[in-house]
């Protein structure tokens, strides 16, 4: 009797540790989103923390402008520094649609001359980030194709 009252207790603890490492996931992948939904806060202040006032209405917005956007949505999204392919296949996923002769070259060269990204430093190539994330700061691996 003594026996099945320990080994239901035993049982308990390892519930509660598979629930507390359930749950330290959890935390960690909102802690990533939270980050990324800070920086998208910064984009849309000044050094002074002063709201910028930005016409948000995609009809006045020219191509590179939507495709810059997307890539920042995606990048934010992700929480963290992805490959140029894997940036271009999320916003071709989200529905991006980009009429030129060779559309994954338009969207590098966006990717490339818009001041919000930059490459992350180091000897892996093609991966991006946000240009105001520190360059030390590690939330996860950069995915790539």
């Amino acid at each position: 009797m003594v026996k099945q009252g320990k080994q239901a207790v035993v049982a308990m603890v390892e519930e509660r540790r598979e629930r507390l490492r359930i749950l330290d996931e959890e935390r960690h992948a909102v802690n990533a989103e939270l980050k990324g939904l800070e920086l998208a806060l910064q984009a849309f202040m000044d050094d002074s923390g002063n709201d910028l006032d930005y016409v948000d209405d995609d009809e006045y917005k020219t191509i590179g402008q939507i495709i810059g956007d997307t890539i920042f949505t995606i990048l934010v999204e992700a929480g963290h520094p992805l490959h140029r392919d894997v940036i271009y296949d999320r916003a071709v996923a989200k529905g991006l649609v980009i009429e030129a002769k060779n559309p994954r070259k338009y969207f590098f060269n966006v990717l490339t001359s818009d001041p919000r990204f930059k490459r992350k430093p180091g000897p892996a190539r093609g991966i991006w980030m946000l240009a105001n994330l520190e360059e030390d700061v590690e939330d996860g691996p950069a995915e790539s194709c």
